[in-house]
């Protein structure tokens, strides 16, 4: 275990940039994952893991998106670790989940489970979607270079499992791009 701070900060650095995650940098440095990703975070360093990776490429995906139509965003699970939802876009709470499609190209499946890991959380955290987040987020990402696709849904709409496939578009059709559903305000749709 280094005790020292200042070594300590240089050896994840160093580490982190040899391209292993918070985990492995703990395991060898031992010190906590918790520590790591802590330190990552304050220094601005990105994630190394590939689930994290993909899943702030939908979270800084969405922001840009929903920007370029001028809706105000903000990247609150950024900002404030174990938050209950990742993005603020126009006043609604906004989960973003992304997937990359599975071994059959252009289908994408999301396991939206109240029992759910998040980047910074307790693993055995229980969210409830419902009360949490007015929408999901659901980016679509292409491992074959298809443009990635957001759907704009209710945890209602979307229950615990959602398929998503790219080529058979009817049921999901009114989703897609739906950013016309967060054009006002949260305050002024509800009155």
């Amino acid at each position: 275990m280094i005790r020292n701070p200042q070594t300590r900060s240089a050896m994840i650095e160093r580490l982190h940039a040899q391209g292993l995650n918070d985990v492995e940098i703990a395991a060898r440095l031992g010190v906590s994952a918790r520590t790591v990703a802590n330190h990552r975070r304050d220094t601005g360093l990105p994630p190394n893991a590939r689930n994290m990776q993909t899943g702030l490429y939908g979270e800084q995906l969405v922001i840009a998106q929903a920007q370029a139509l001028g809706l105000p965003a903000t990247h609150v699970a950024q900002q404030y670790r174990d938050h209950p939802f990742d993005v603020l876009l126009n006043s609604w709470r906004v989960e973003v989940k992304t997937v990359q499609d599975t071994s059959d190209a252009g289908v994408f499946k999301f396991f939206l489970s109240p029992n759910r890991k998040g980047r910074f959380a307790n693993p055995r955290q229980v969210k409830n979607y419902s009360r949490d987040c007015d929408f999901f987020a659901l980016v679509c990402k292409s491992r074959h270079g298809a443009e990635p696709e957001v759907f704009l849904m209710t945890p209602a709409e979307a229950g615990e499992y959602v398929r998503i496939n790219t080529r058979d578009m009817q049921r999901h059709l009114p989703y897609r791009n739906a950013w016309h559903r967060l054009e006002h305000p949260k305050s002024q749709a509800a009155a």
